[in-house]
């Protein structure tokens, strides 16, 4: 049996979670409608007008879906703040009343006119949560003077272009200005601290750090307070509005600009209180309205440029820990190369010693033993007339006998157990065999005697191959006259310091960093050298070359 899929053609499929959308849209329209409207005929005032920045702060913070439903509620609110200021008596003719040129500019012409600064706002800055970056922060002020601009216009349409005209007790230009102003306080001080309260913080707040700041908007608020009971025309009464706003640059210094979003609201609630107090000042004014812009937005960039020097601080500090933790680990690196490196000389001065026993027991013997031979068949050889053969034999056994002794120098040589570094470096081998070249040689020791015995046997041993290699290359390469060597040991703080100063007075190196670079005998010095954490230097030219070589011991 063949089963059939279901006919779906006609039905009607509901996609559940849509479901609270329907309802959550005009609910939010609702809500916004009505704290426009309080906000529209409770708080607003002339130079103080908060309903904008409550728009462009919901149309930042909701997507693009939402948009239709929050200026459907304004357009609400705005209705019936419009029909009220008919001064009806009943509602039976409010459509009538409300579709004129003059109520129709109070519902949709400012609403409609402030729709590019929002729509701005959401290109230039699609991530709020980069506010930090004063870049963004005033991309963010820009965006909220466009719409305050045109917000403005929507109401300076209404007010100058109906007729009657209005009886303004300012001139129309200071009227323009500071309701632009105005509605750029409003934006300033309501959608930035929106901003802060909504979006997730960058680090977490400590109240320890903030509750100075609170106590001292407190304080400032009760004295304002206190001050805005006086005479207008008392010269500490103009300054003083000027003064409620130092906390919300301290606050923006201290907390970013989270801080000071917040400090600028309730610092210009508090300048806003004037026209509540003193209604002439709602007109007179403008140098407040202009000093509560300029000041709340230097503090909002403010306030960002901390945030983003805290930034670069925690990330400074994050890459100077990624920094010491890779700089640990080339240190431990470095500490096992420097301990493999000194495992491999160890290695190499037993081979050296091996093969160095291995010649003298079997090669030193087998010639000892053809010397012993060639000495009881040299009568034989005497009454063959074979005496020149004799003579040959010996010469070619004390050849070999040299050439032997000076391999086991090299390998291994005796002196250093017999006399210690000092006396092999002033009276051993390399004397010999830098002065049977023709040159003169030279050993000084500088610093205490003592410390060399404090020295280990892999520091020492490396004293002596860099101070052996060093000779080799004068006496092959350098057509030098002299050699002279010179050892200096101290000590400095917990090391033991060995500094090795070898200078001729040869042809010198043309080019001494050529030179560090090639050949395996300096090569080989600085390989002992990093094995027991030192450094080599070649400096070269006409006078000669010089090395200088610093080894480190711990005690």
């Amino acid at each position: 049996m063949k089963l059939e899929p279901p006919n779906i053609a006609g039905a009607r499929i509901i996609d559940s979670p849509r479901l609270p959308y329907a309802i959550l849209r005009p609910l939010a329209m609702l809500a916004f409608a009505l704290v426009y409207w309080l906000l529209l005929t409770h708080v607003a005032r002339f130079y103080w007008f908060v309903p904008c920045g409550l728009r462009v702060a919901c149309l930042a913070l909701l997507p693009l879906r939402w948009w239709p439903w929050i200026i459907a509620g304004e357009f609400l609110a705005r209705t019936h703040y419009a029909a009220s200021l008919l001064d009806p008596h009943s509602l039976s003719d409010f459509f009538l009343r409300v579709w004129n040129w003059d109520s129709l500019t109070v519902i949709f012409l400012a609403p409609i006119l402030a729709l590019p600064g929002s729509w701005y706002l959401r290109r230039w800055v699609p991530d709020l949560a980069q506010l930090r970056q004063p870049r963004v922060m005033g991309y963010v002020l820009l965006a909220c003077l466009v719409s305050a601009i045109g917000d403005s216009l929507g109401n300076i349409i209404n007010v100058l272009f109906t007729p009657p005209p209005p009886h303004l007790p300012i001139s129309a230009t200071r009227f323009i200005a500071g309701k632009i102003t105005g509605d750029y306080i409003g934006v300033i001080a309501v959608a930035p601290a929106v901003f802060a309260l909504c979006l997730p913080a960058d680090r977490p707040w400590r109240w320890r750090e903030a509750w100075p700041d609170a106590v001292l908007l407190i304080a400032v608020g009760v004295a304002y307070a206190a001050l805005m009971r006086l005479q207008s025309h008392i010269v500490i009464y103009e300054y003083s509005r000027a003064l409620v706003l130092i906390p919300v640059f301290l606050i923006a210094f201290r907390h970013g600009w989270r801080g000071g979003a917040i400090a600028l609201a309730l610092c210009s609630t508090l300048v806003a209180l004037v026209p509540a107090l003193h209604p002439a000042d709602a007109y007179r004014d403008l140098f407040t309205q202009m000093l509560l812009a300029i000041a709340g937005t230097a503090a909002l960039l403010l306030g960002s440029a901390i945030d983003a020097q805290r930034a670069a601080q925690d990330e400074l500090t994050m890459q100077n820990a990624a920094l010491e933790s890779a700089n640990a680990g080339l240190d431990h690196l470095g500490t096992e190369l420097r301990e493999a490196a000194q495992r491999n000389l160890r290695m190499e001065e037993e081979q050296r010693r091996r093969i160095a026993t291995e010649i003298h027991d079997e090669l030193g013997q087998n010639l000892t033993a053809v010397h012993t031979r060639v000495k009881l068949a040299a009568d034989r050889l005497n009454a063959a007339q074979l005496g020149d053969v004799t003579t040959s034999i010996y010469e070619i056994l004390a050849t070999m006998r040299g050439s032997v002794r000076g391999l086991m120098d090299s390998l291994r040589p005796p002196v250093l157990d017999e006399f210690g570094l000092v006396r092999a470096l002033r009276e051993g081998p390399l004397r010999d065999l830098v002065e049977r070249a023709g040159l003169r040689y030279e050993f000084d020791l500088r610093g205490d005697p003592t410390l060399i015995a404090a020295l280990d046997e892999a520091t020492q041993i490396a004293i002596w191959r860099i101070v052996q290699e060093a000779a080799t290359n004068t006496v092959r390469h350098a057509r030098a006259t002299s050699f002279r060597a010179r050892l200096r040991v101290g000590v400095r703080g917990a090391n033991a310091l060995a500094i090795l100063d070898l200078r001729d007075d040869g042809i010198g190196i043309a080019d001494a960093t050529a030179a560090s670079r090639g050949g395996h005998g300096l090569q080989g010095m600085r390989d002992r050298a990093l094995a027991l954490n030192g450094l080599v230097r070649v400096v070269g030219n006409r006078k000669g070359t010089r090395l200088r070589v610093l080894l480190r011991q711990a005690l």
